[in-house]
């Protein structure tokens, strides 16, 4: 059940980010998850701060940071299988690698500021 929940976050982060939108506020109390026969099903919620996509990879990352960082709950396997979802790559290939370094310095620069 884990892993259908974070494959259908991945791929509604895909279809947002690939419909060229950015939700701004991607956490996952925003996500509404539903079983249904044919799989797990998520729907974004609270759509008031989404907008277009101006600066492509940082507001990719941006979205995906928030998301993670605010479900505290994922282990770092989880966190790579749900960037692979989400970039339609292997969950331990250099493209997932490559973006959790780019969201791993964000989180970073974030917790430098505070």
């Amino acid at each position: 059940m884990r892993h259908g929940i974070l494959s259908a976050c991945g791929e509604l982060a895909r279809a947002l980010h690939g419909a060229g939108l950015i939700s701004n506020c991607f956490y996952p109390r925003h996500v509404f998850i539903r079983e249904r026969p044919e799989g797990v099903k998520a729907r974004l919620i609270d759509l008031e701060k989404m907008r277009g996509i101006w600066f492509p990879e940082r507001d990719r990352v941006k979205d995906m940071e928030q998301f993670v960082r605010h479900t505290q709950v994922l282990s770092e396997a989880e966190i790579m299988f749900l960037l692979g979802i989400y970039l339609d790559a292997s969950p331990e290939g250099a493209i997932t690698a490559r973006f959790l370094e780019k969201l791993r310095l964000r989180q970073k620069k974030k917790k430098d500021r505070t």
